[in-house]
């Protein structure tokens, strides 16, 4: 059951986040492409970039192969985070970075794959907190 939350999360964020971004390109709505990282970091440095995916990946093999349960929210936080990175992934392929266009103020400018990717980190630390409370 696991695994079809996260790939039916992944899915729908991935494809979201692309059916959007080809608007956004296509309809001339404000974008920029972001060549670096999460938020704009580290624009340019392709090895601290690289690092970061591969530390990802260690991070999901990990999740995969070492834990025994997982819950309902941790699927959903896996899916949101998957269903990002190949999002972004995609841009990166066919623009050579990642269409951002969601401006608010004070926060650099993203999308909806940014959004899904934070979202992740959100759950995964609040149900980090709650495991530690039932403890």
């Amino acid at each position: 059951m696991f695994l079809i939350i996260t790939f039916t999360v992944a899915l729908v964020v991935a494809v979201m986040d692309q059916t959007i971004k080809h608007w956004v390109v296509t309809a001339n709505v404000t974008y920029r492409i972001n060549t670096g990282g999460f938020l704009g970091l580290f624009a340019g440095a392709v090895w601290i970039q690289g690092m970061a995916h591969w530390l990802l990946v260690v991070m999901l093999g990990y999740l995969f192969f070492f834990q025994k349960k997982y819950s309902f929210v941790e699927g959903i936080a896996l899916g949101l985070l998957v269903g990002g990175g190949v999002g972004n992934s995609i841009d990166r392929w066919r623009y050579g970075g990642v269409v951002d266009f969601i401006n608010l103020p004070l926060l650099p400018t993203f999308n909806l794959a940014d959004a899904a990717i934070t979202a992740a980190v959100g759950l995964v630390i609040l149900s980090a907190i709650v495991k530690q409370e039932n403890v």
